[in-house]
């Protein structure tokens, strides 16, 4: 009877020294949403954008504007900005980039394809005034009541010469402070 005294009391011992901070220990659930995403592309109402190939320019600094539905309460929401949509601008001296949902599907972060087939985003790339046709992805990794965080690619031909370009680069745009915003 001592033997089995001890046996369970030496079990309990263990059972109490057992390592917390092993995996095995950790809350479920506890990863990081979506939204929660810390960005690491560069300061809030920042775009950076460079067009490579036979024509180049560089925005290091481009200025972010924009509004995404999830930012109003219902009351003062723009009535051209539809339910789960949005709007971004990234200006520039030589380059400048419009990024529209069509309003079509839900808007969640996720990669949007940009062709023929694809039409959840309606997009404008310009060169110092003259816009470029392109075809690629925009990938969303964040689009809630704080910020629209997004990294762009696109393959362009530009001009009369239809002369092929790839623009690259990413936007970072936190909530301005509308009446959906949160902080």
């Amino acid at each position: 009877m001592r033997a089995s005294w001890c046996l369970v009391a030496g079990l309990f011992l263990l059972g109490a020294c057992k390592d917390k901070s092993s995996p095995s220990a950790a809350p479920q659930g506890s990863a990081q949403s979506p939204a929660a995403v810390v960005d690491p592309v560069g300061p809030p109402g920042s775009c950076k954008l460079t067009l490579d190939g036979a024509q180049q320019a560089s925005q290091p600094d481009g200025r972010a504007e924009g509004r995404l539905s999830a930012w109003f309460t219902k009351i003062d929401k723009p009535d051209d900005l539809a339910p789960d949509s949005f709007i971004i601008e990234c200006k520039g001296e030589a380059l400048y980039l419009k990024v529209r949902s069509m309003g079509i599907s839900k808007m969640q972060p996720r990669r949007y394809l940009l062709d023929e087939q694809h039409s959840d985003l309606e997009l404008t790339l310009e060169l110092r005034g003259e816009r470029i046709p392109v075809t690629g992805a925009v990938d969303v990794t964040q689009y809630d009541q704080t910020a629209f965080v997004a990294a762009v690619k696109l393959d362009g031909a530009y001009g009369k010469g239809a002369v092929p370009v790839t623009l690259q680069g990413t936007i970072n745009y936190a909530c301005p402070g509308f009446t959906g915003c949160k902080r």
